[in-house]
């Protein structure tokens, strides 16, 4: 069985406006400090314009994006709804009209990424992950977060978000035994995570130094263990409030996964 990523920007997105509709704009958004409701309406439906442009228009370099027309914020809250409900409607609908393999810009380091099938995928995480944040603002109940898409929204945040093909610029250095499994209890999902460094000068001169790790598959033993259930252990790798996530070894290798997962993410 198949993700429908498309379906999946609709149907969160859906979510999303209808937490959203009945809560003051003013109102504080208790995973994102800076933000109240009305910053994250228009925080998603800028982001959902900005790739539903890059995807019709065809763009395929980072250059293009300066021809990019950008949209003025809506003085109003009801104004912002109606923007992001457009906007995710616009991207749902241009997202269904290209075969997946279609090649478009993508800031991910792994050119194979760079399609129209990354961008659906991406963004059907991006609505999951912001429906969670209107349901926290809104203080209701969080809707059941399916397992499938949960594992999925796991191996993203490793393989790509803060993991993945390190540019040609960088290199990661292992931090010896520090390796961290990551157990999804409800589905037997497991990662096995190398803690270490990732490091190098970008092509613009700046050096950069970060706690970071990556994906092995060659049977090491870990030191220490996450267990959770997988929608838990995904929100928790977002730096979302999850339920019950048990932590469990070595803390130094705890420690370092901490370090490399704790920076903010939106």
């Amino acid at each position: 069985m198949t993700i429908d990523y498309v379906a999946t920007v609709r149907e969160q997105s859906a979510r999303f406006l209808s937490v959203l509709q009945a809560t003051g704009a003013s109102v504080a958004v208790p995973s994102c400090p800076d933000w109240d409701a009305a910053d994250l309406v228009w925080h998603l439906g800028q982001v959902q314009s900005f790739w539903e442009n890059v995807v019709r228009r065809d763009v395929t370099d980072e250059a293009q994006l300066d021809d990019l027309e950008s949209t003025e914020r809506p003085s109003d809250y009801a104004g912002l709804l109606a923007y992001c409900e457009e906007s995710g409607s616009q991207l749902v609908r241009t997202l269904g009209r290209y075969p997946a393999s279609d090649q478009r810009y993508m800031w991910a380091h792994d050119p194979a990424l760079h399609t129209v099938g990354y961008i659906s995928r991406r963004q059907a995480l991006e609505a999951l992950i912001h429906r969670v944040d209107a349901e926290l603002t809104a203080g209701v109940a969080r809707a059941p977060i399916d397992p499938m898409l949960a594992v999925d929204g796991v191996d993203e945040v490793i393989d790509v978000i803060r993991g993945g093909a390190v540019p040609d610029w960088a290199s990661f250095t292992p931090a010896g035994d520090r390796i961290v499994e990551l157990v999804a209890t409800d589905t037997d999902q497991r990662w096995t995570l190398q803690l270490g460094s990732f490091g190098g000068i970008t092509p613009d001169g700046v050096e950069v130094h970060e706690q970071g790790f990556e994906r092995v598959e060659n049977g090491l033993s870990a030191r220490a263990t996450v267990s959770a259930a997988s929608a838990d252990l995904l929100l928790w790798l977002w730096n979302r409030p999850a339920g019950t996530v048990d932590l469990a070894g070595d803390p130094d290798a705890l420690r370092s996964l901490d370090y490399a997962v704790n920076e903010d993410i939106d």
